[in-house]
């Protein structure tokens, strides 16, 4: 990696003791280095407590070999990551520990997509102290180590998981990059607003403003407030934008059974449905109940029919239906933190923060949402969920709704090429409008001829 000696070079002259002028406080020589005890500004840098250049230049060697080990072919993911804890727990590094959450049981490929992400890069800096950046002191807020799943989790997931030798984890794998494309398009959105420009080198560099957390805190007076300058980082780091990212990628793809659609589609102009398509062949049966609340002359009533869909399309909306357990929500990007100027930079003694998950975030919903229930089944093999139409602040339901919609552009109107299971097979509740389930059944008869 050609960055290292670069970096080592620039944080060791960066690492310095300050000039004669401006004696750090209760700061002692020894025989190897100034050992700093309490953070110093140098014009460039703050340096944090037990953090000399020996320190510093001590850590980047051992990242270094860490960054090395997780791109080699016999990478040991837990061992890996236990070294990281050690890692962020000796001196130079404790400031940056409570924006890392390290999974109990991680994987190399886990690994290396966080390192991609530029986790390393976020610790090199980490190792020289608090940087300056346009103007004023930042900490550095590495991208996420990718989370473990809960047992739910994994339980939801456990009959979609394929081995590598496996042919049907083909097609999946181009469903789950299609998912992380149009996931880092909204992320692209959502960090564009954080994007300062540095005044000395004009790179561009992510930004958390310092009042980010008092802001977020205002809102509630029994929210908890930051004492400490790490449970101060774990606050901003909750502040920071999060992207949405497969946890686990080895899935297959479901190709048989039913998928069922039924709801509420529109806001003003509502169409209650019942959508049922067959995996294998893309048969698709349709009733739809229109009803304009709005624009004088619009269309309505019952509308029913049948046809086929493009089953590769259609097993894309199965799949992003069973697969969302997997879904994680993770920074992959760095940031930095603006440091308010009467935050403490001293480290507490016991190190102890609370996590990201203690300072809240908002969820918002918009009125003209509606639910979409949702029913994949195949034999015994049962799924059901529900998403939000048309667009929802959870990315996976937008682009799965997306998805639906492409999908049904598609649609060719027709007979339909396999044979609708009985309604007690499809789930459809005994509460739907009895108009629109005998419209529905009404479609039995359109099946093309010579399909049993």
């Amino acid at each position: 990696m050609t960055r290292w000696p670069l970096a080592i070079t620039l944080l060791a002259a960066c690492g310095q003791p300050p000039p004669p002028q401006q004696p750090p406080q209760h700061s002692v020589s020894t025989p190897d280095a100034q050992v700093i005890d309490a953070p110093i500004v140098d014009g460039t840098r703050t340096l944090l407590p037990g953090c000399t250049q020996r320190e510093s230049e001590a850590r980047l060697r051992e990242l270094e070999d860490i960054s090395a080990r997780v791109q080699g072919a016999t990478a040991d993911a837990r061992l890996i990551v236990d070294e990281l804890r050690l890692f962020v727990d000796k001196p130079c590094m404790r400031h940056v520990r409570p924006a890392i959450a390290f999974p109990t049981e991680p994987t190399i490929a886990q690994l290396r997509l966080a390192f991609a992400w530029g986790f390393d890069s976020a610790l090199i800096e980490a190792a020289g102290g608090l940087e300056q950046k346009h103007g004023h002191a930042v900490q550095v807020l590495p991208p996420s180590l990718v989370p473990d799943l809960g047992a739910q989790e994994k339980a939801a997931i456990a009959a979609l998981r394929c081995t590598a030798t496996d042919g049907s984890c083909g097609p999946a794998a181009s469903y789950v990059m299609r998912a992380e494309g149009a996931f880092d398009a909204r992320y692209a959105i959502e960090i564009a607003s954080h994007q300062s420009r540095s005044d000395d080198s004009y790179s561009i560099h992510l930004e958390i403003p310092a009042r980010a957390c008092a802001e977020w805190l205002s809102r509630d007076p029994d929210a908890p407030r930051p004492k400490t300058y790490e449970a101060w980082v774990s606050c901003m780091t909750s502040r920071v934008p999060r992207n949405t990212r497969f946890a686990v990628r080895d899935l297959r793809a479901p190709t048989k059974g039913w998928l069922v659609l039924r709801g509420h589609r529109g806001h003003y102009a509502v169409a209650d449905e019942i959508r049922a398509y067959d995996l294998a062949t893309g048969a698709a049966y349709v009733a739809s109940n229109f009803q304009g609340l709005v624009s004088p002359g619009t269309p309505t009533g019952m509308s029913a029919f049948t046809g086929r869909v493009d089953p590769g399309q259609l097993r894309e909306v199965a799949f992003m239906l069973r697969a969302r357990p997997a879904l994680v929500r993770v920074r992959t990007r760095i940031f930095y933190a603006e440091i308010p100027e009467s935050l403490s930079l001293a480290l507490s003694k016991d190190g102890a923060f609370p996590g990201e998950e203690e300072w809240g975030r908002v969820v918002m919903r918009s009125s003209d949402e509606t639910t979409i229930h949702a029913l994949l089944r195949d034999g015994n093999d049962r799924y059901e969920g529900t998403f939000t139409w048309p667009e929802s602040f959870w990315w996976p339901d937008t682009h799965l709704v997306d998805l639906v919609e492409i999908m049904e552009a598609g649609l060719v109107r027709g007979c339909a090429p396999a044979k609708l299971p009985h309604r007690k097979q499809l789930e459809i509740p005994a509460t739907t409008d009895p108009a629109l389930v005998r419209a529905f059944d009404g479609l039995r008869t359109a099946t093309c001829k010579g399909v049993r």
